[in-house]
């Protein structure tokens, strides 16, 4: 027995007797199926490969199960108490570590047998493949990466919100109508802006949003112009600067997720480095970035670490530790400045940036610029929420707390 919080936790024996045996059973079930790959590509691995091959897949297979169940369990509160979810709490934590973990050994286990680029999507005529855009209809993993990630932050936003409201579901409306927005104003900005001489041409490509082109900025932009109206409009029970708060820091974990999609695309890449700088990264990055006979800097990979690190910054380093001096809607603003300071880093370092205006990297440098005008604009978000709460002080008003909303 051990004492967690000033509560008692009494060590479940026959609850863990009970775990183990579906422990071990997924974990040989992902096992196996790695071993099914490897016998059906043939592939010959030393032995180093297969104690990869074998903590990876149990990592993986154990990790994602633990993960999602401990998820469900806790943030959906199906029958625990208060000291089981925080328990439940460190579980799935440890289950996300050893996600990661496993699918870290196990695409270095095999990630000399892979055949590059690697597949990149499932299409209707060919099956499973790495599929040029526009050569034939076919579902990409970029799409589910997107998709798989919105639905993450969905859940995770749905959670922060039902700590303040006491209810799932507030932003099921909202999250339709952002990601419908964002999506076509990714599009947008990606065809009319970026590429405006290639589409002011040809109009009717636009349309064909399963080759790819998509730009974070007009999301960002054409989300936000359509869903706050919505929100103010239409969900007057929730107060907009708290959603911003809660729901740009999660969007940020999409933007991780779907940023493996470009991996599987072979976008998002750097200028050519050397071998020798490429050894800091995973096998099987350095791998698919081997194009046209160079290496190339992997700036998705950097931009997803970057994204997810902003996620803990955002929500904790901020959102907790200066609580006291933060007001309504400036994570949300913070989020803004983020996103903003990670493409002005990252930006100049793609593959083709040019200052010019007739290369194919001029794009880059339109997104550039945007970075920092979106730097600007969450500094004016800031400035102009704390002088609005300011003048209401002055009013004699109560300030824009959560305990007022």
């Amino acid at each position: 027995m051990s004492v967690i919080g000033g509560q008692k936790f009494v060590f479940n024996r026959e609850l863990l007797v009970k775990f183990l045996p579906f422990l071990l059973a997924q974990g040989m079930f992902t096992i196996a199926s790695s071993y099914g790959l490897v016998l059906n590509g043939g592939w010959h691995l030393k032995v180093y490969e297969h104690f990869l091959l074998i903590f990876g897949s149990y990592f993986f297979g154990t990790g994602f199960s633990v993960a999602v169940s401990a998820f469900i369990v806790r943030y959906y509160n199906i029958g625990v108490e208060a000291l089981e979810r925080r328990i439940l709490k460190d579980v799935l934590l440890l289950g996300v570590v050893a996600l990661v973990l496993g699918v870290y050994l196990l695409s270095t286990g095999v990630a000399d047998y892979l055949t590059y680029p690697l597949a990149n999507g499932l299409g209707f005529k060919s099956g499973i493949g790495y599929i040029e855009p526009g050569r034939e209809g076919a579902i990409l993993w970029y799409g589910l990466l997107i998709v798989g990630g919105t639905i993450i932050a969905y859940f995770v936003a749905d959670h922060i919100m039902y700590k303040k409201y006491k209810k799932h579901g507030l932003l099921e409306t909202i999250a339709v109508v952002a990601f419908i927005s964002g999506i076509l104003g990714a599009r947008l900005w990606s065809c009319l802006v970026l590429e405006f001489d290639y589409y002011s041409k040809n109009v009717g490509e636009i349309f064909k949003i399963w080759e790819g082109g998509l730009a974070v900025q007009g999301g960002i932009f054409l989300g936000a112009a359509v869903t706050v109206p919505f929100i103010l409009l239409h969900k007057k029970e929730l107060n907009v600067r708290h959603v911003m708060d809660v729901v740009l820091p999660c969007i940020i974990i999409a933007q991780a997720i779907g940023r493996w999609g470009n991996f599987f695309n072979r976008e998002v890449y750097g200028q050519i480095v050397s071998a020798d700088v490429m050894k800091i990264f995973p096998k099987i990055i350095v791998n698919n970035m081997y194009i046209d006979g160079n290496y190339h800097l992997p700036l998705f990979f950097i931009e997803s670490v970057i994204d997810l690190a902003g996620f803990f910054v955002l929500r904790y380093a901020i959102g907790r530790g200066l609580k006291k001096y933060i007001g309504l809607g400036d994570i949300g603003a913070a989020y803004v400045i983020w996103y903003g300071l990670t493409r002005v880093a990252l930006e100049p370092l793609r593959e083709g940036f040019t200052l010019g205006s007739h290369e194919d990297g001029y794009g880059y440098l339109q997104s550039w610029i945007i970075a920092f005008v979106m730097i600007g604009i969450g500094i004016l978000l800031i400035i102009g929420f704390h002088l609005y709460d300011a003048w209401r002080k002055k009013k004699g008003l109560p300030p824009k707390t959560l305990e007022t909303i």
